[in-house]
C-alpha cells in the first residue's frame, strides 16, 4: 500500500514531471518512485563491488576476465566442511 506524502517542488520541475508523465504515459508517482530507485542504486552501487559495473559500461567495455577476477575476490566461501572436522 502506498503512503500519501506532501512535498514542495519548483514550478520548473513540476512542469518537467508533467511532461514526462504525458510522454511516458506513466503516473507522476511512478516517475518519482523510479527516479528515487535509480538514484538510490547509483549512490549505493559503489558500496557493493558486484554492482560497480551496473549500468555504466557498454557491451564493448565489459572485460570478462576482470569481472571474473573480481567475483573470485569478492565471493563468499560456502564450503562449510571445516565446521564438521573432527580433528
Amino acid at each position: 500500500m502506498k503512503k500519501p506524502i506532501n512535498l514542495r517542488i519548483s514550478k520548473k520541475n513540476l512542469a518537467k514531471l508533467n511532461q514526462l508523465a504525458i510522454k511516458t504515459r506513466m503516473s507522476r508517482t511512478q516517475l518519482i518512485e523510479n527516479a528515487i530507485t535509480e538514484y538510490y542504486q547509483k549512490i549505493y552501487a559503489k558500496d557493493n563491488p558486484l554492482l560497480k559495473y551496473a549500468g555504466i559500461l557498454a557491451d564493448t567495455d565489459f572485460d570478462p576476465e576482470e569481472f571474473n577476477k573480481m567475483l573470485k575476490r569478492e565471493r563468499v566461501n560456502k564450503n562449510m566442511d571445516h565446521l564438521f572436522d573432527s580433528t
